[in-house]
Formats: C-alpha cells, sequence, structure tokens
C-alpha cells in the first residue's frame, strides 16, 4: 500500500465517483491526455480515449484510430464543445493546459496525476 498514491488511481476514482457537485456522470467522455494510466480503466470500469499518446496502445490505434485522438488541439476542441467531460493528466499538463485557458475543474490529486473535469 506503500505505492499506491503514485502507481494507482484508485483514490483519485473513489474522490470522483463521491463528488456531490456536479455530481460524477459516468456517461460523459473520459480522456487520458499524454498518459496512459492502466489502473484508470480498471478502476473506472469502463474505457478511456487516449490523447496525443501511443507507446504500447499504438499497433490498437493503427488498427482502431478512431478510439483515440491523435493531436491535443483536436481534443481540446471536442473538449471546450462538451457539456461534461473527464481527463487524467500529469501535473505539468494541466498546468500547460491551465494557461493556455482550457477550462479545467480539479477533482482529485495525487504526486503523479490529475484528474479535471470540463465543469
Amino acid at each position: 500500500d506503500a505505492f499506491r498514491a503514485t502507481r494507482s488511481t484508485a483514490d483519485l476514482v473513489t474522490t470522483l465517483e463521491n463528488t456531490a457537485n456536479p455530481p460524477y456522470d459516468r456517461s460523459a467522455p473520459f480522456f487520458q491526455v499524454h498518459m496512459y494510466e492502466q489502473t484508470l480503466p480498471f478502476y473506472l470500469a469502463r474505457t478511456t480515449t487516449p490523447v496525443e499518446y501511443r507507446d504500447e496502445l499504438g499497433p490498437g490505434l493503427d488498427a482502431q484510430p478512431e478510439l483515440g485522438i491523435a493531436r491535443e488541439a483536436d481534443w481540446i476542441e471536442r473538449w471546450k464543445a462538451l457539456p461534461q467531460g473527464y481527463a487524467l493528466m500529469s501535473h505539468e499538463t494541466r498546468d500547460a493546459l491551465g494557461a493556455g485557458g482550457v477550462p479545467l475543474r480539479v477533482i482529485a490529486s495525487n504526486p503523479r496525476d490529475v484528474l479535471v473535469a470540463r465543469r
């Protein structure tokens, strides 16, 4: 359990699921920006969409490119148009996007990741 905060998204997802204002919308899209945290889909019990990330997902994204978003700029456009959405990203990515005016409401964070909502 010593590595829980740095190797798992369990606590982030628990915080999200207990968020009351507004409550977690399970039907809203969920993204992982510039990363793919393997534990997130498990704890969410749903898939997530990678944004500008390939690495081990490359062969699958080659076969089904519609399951990811290749460019951050395309994601930002989509994100701004959503009534609600969620994303996991690094603190550095959150800082850069926030400085660029992308609307991000922090729901929870750990030493490595930040979980944000559109609204």
